[in-house]
């Protein structure tokens, strides 16, 4: 779903973007707010309340995106905590986790079909994982049952950040994440 009269605004230069981007095309700033707190949002109309925090710390300056991202590989370890089972999987930028659909072509990387995710109300498309500066994100994908992260209901299409340890709600599938980097 796309909003088209919602937009992010970044903290540093004001710009304006849409839902889910990751950075400020005009000065490079990451656009994560907090540990799971989404995108600087306004309307059209303006902020009706609300205020701006700075994502990186009151004194940091902004990453400069040059064009250039070094890809650093992330394992993903999902522990689902309703069955014991663990998921792996390796990540460059984006995954998607949801249930398997070949005849639709919906073949998520984070496959949660054979551990009940249909019976745990796991959509096709539920959420995905993205990674941009070594940091990892979530973003549900308007789900039908929600994504939850830390027991906070995500707002669809924003982006949240993810660390090692969070725990998930996909429906009613509680599920752990390890995040383990390297180069």
């Amino acid at each position: 779903m796309v909003q088209t009269d919602h937009q992010a605004t970044c903290p540093f230069c004001g710009a304006l973007h849409p839902y889910g981007t990751l950075f400020c095309e005009q000065c490079g700033a990451g656009l994560s707010v907090g540990e799971t707190s989404p995108v600087v949002s306004h309307t059209k109309h303006g902020d009706e309340g609300g205020s701006l925090r700075h994502p990186l710390g009151e004194n940091s300056q902004p990453e400069k995106f040059s064009g250039r991202v070094q890809v650093q590989k992330i394992l993903i370890e999902a522990k689902i905590l309703n069955t014991g089972h663990a998921v792996r999987v390796l990540m460059d930028d984006v995954i998607l986790l949801g249930r398997k659909d070949a005849d639709r072509g919906i073949l998520p990387e984070l496959d949660l079909t054979m551990v009940d995710g249909q019976d745990l109300g796991v959509s096709r498309r539920h959420a995905r994982i993205l990674t941009y500066g070594g940091r990892c994100f979530i973003e549900d994908l308007d789900s039908m049952n929600g994504t939850y992260l830390k027991d906070e209901r995500l707002t669809p299409h924003l982006l949240y950040r993810l660390k090692d340890g969070d725990i998930l709600t996909l429906g009613t599938m509680h599920v752990q994440l390890n995040i383990h980097t390297g180069k």
